[in-house]
């Protein structure tokens, strides 16, 4: 099975989302404003963004439109990140119903025929392929320890400049902002979030680490 995975490095995507969840209780139909995602291409990250430009509906679909397509392309047999179980699945599940499924199933019933977006692909790679969770092998401190230790390993790894300053209770109010206010750091604050969940997944692979678990 590693070694399947090792072959297949290509097809395994690191994903992250970020979305607008200040004053909400987490899966509560919060604003999604981005998904990023990253896989190995030649030994380094190939990273896309799929951000909002404003916070209203159209914005938040187009995204979905925009996953879906890079989700076709690249056709994934794994997606991989730290929490995606317990919250970024389950919300581009939630999102992906609400305006793929539902409002499709709506338009057919009054008889439009209308050509709707078609997220066959998020959809399809949502339910089918691997989900590799880092959460239930680290936790959060420990991620950022280990990234720590490793990042002198390879020259992309670096610990996120904004993972002080947004956690605690002020963690959702200051995503917005620096989503609304400025796009290129939020750029490389998801960037680093994709990247280092993927460093870290391809560091579980590695030779070492199972040697010194056997």
């Amino acid at each position: 099975f590693l070694e399947l995975l090792k072959n297949r490095l290509p097809e395994i995507v690191s994903i992250d989302i970020e979305t607008d969840a200040r004053g909400k209780d987490m899966l509560t139909n919060e604003r999604l404003l981005a998904v990023g995602v990253s896989r190995l291409r030649n030994g380094k990250p190939e990273t896309k963004f799929f951000i909002a430009r404003k916070d209203i509906d159209y914005e938040e679909k187009r995204v979905l439109e925009m996953l879906s397509s890079y989700l076709e392309k690249v056709k994934p047999v794994a997606l991989v990140g730290y929490g995606i179980r317990g919250y970024d699945i389950p919300l581009l599940v939630m999102k992906n119903s609400y305006y793929f499924r539902r409002k499709a199933a709506r338009s057919e019933s009054r008889g439009s025929g209308s050509k709707k977006a078609d997220t066959r692909a998020l959809r399809d790679t949502l339910s089918c392929a691997l989900l590799i969770d880092l959460g239930p092998y680290f936790r959060y401190k420990r991620f950022k320890e280990l990234l720590n230790e490793l990042k002198g390993d390879v020259g992309w790894i670096k610990v996120p400049k904004y993972y002080g300053e947004v956690e605690g209770k002020d963690k959702a109010a200051n995503i917005f902002q620096m989503w609304r206010r400025d796009r290129d750091e939020f750029k490389k604050y998801l960037r680093l979030d994709v990247e280092n969940s993927l460093y870290l997944f391809r560091w579980l692979l590695s030779d070492d680490v199972w040697a010194s678990i056997r």
